[in-house]
């Protein structure tokens, strides 16, 4: 019984502990994030930086005034690029899936663009998801 009390009040703390989001600097941001913010999207106005907590861990969310949000781990690592819409930059999209969407889909975009573990995820203007491996072949349609 004082195990599992002991238990529960751990868990109560650590429940406790979780911060929420908070707005912060753009210089708040990893520098390789900063970086990729200016090569890439330095021509956007940023409206916010938020850090976002989960569980014990964070990450961190930029939003630019035209509705485009990119997502970064807590080292700054891209995770996902959503342009709601309008083009990802060609510069940000790994070579051969930005050759592999110009060959099968001419007259589409990449209008989101995000890495979960071992592929990327695709967003076309059409609504079409394509998933790549990590070296940037093509493996399938995501219906």
């Amino acid at each position: 019984m004082t195990f599992l009390m002991t238990v529960m009040a751990s868990l109560m703390m650590l429940a406790g502990c979780e911060k929420d989001d908070k707005s912060v600097a753009l210089n708040s941001l990893p520098q390789k994030a900063q970086t990729f913010v200016e090569n890439h999207f330095g021509d956007l106005t940023i409206s916010s930086v938020v850090k976002e907590y989960d569980d014990l861990t964070y990450d961190y969310d930029v939003y630019f005034s035209n509705g485009t949000s990119i997502e970064f781990s807590r080292s700054g690592e891209w995770k996902d690029i959503d342009c709601h819409g309008s083009k990802v930059p060609d510069s940000v999209v790994p070579e051969k899936v930005l050759n592999y969407v110009k060959s099968n889909y001419p007259s589409n975009v990449i209008v989101q663009l995000s890495i979960d573990g071992l592929f990327y995820d695709v967003e076309l203007d059409n609504d079409l998801d394509l998933v790549f491996g990590k070296g940037g072949n093509f493996v399938r349609i995501d219906y």
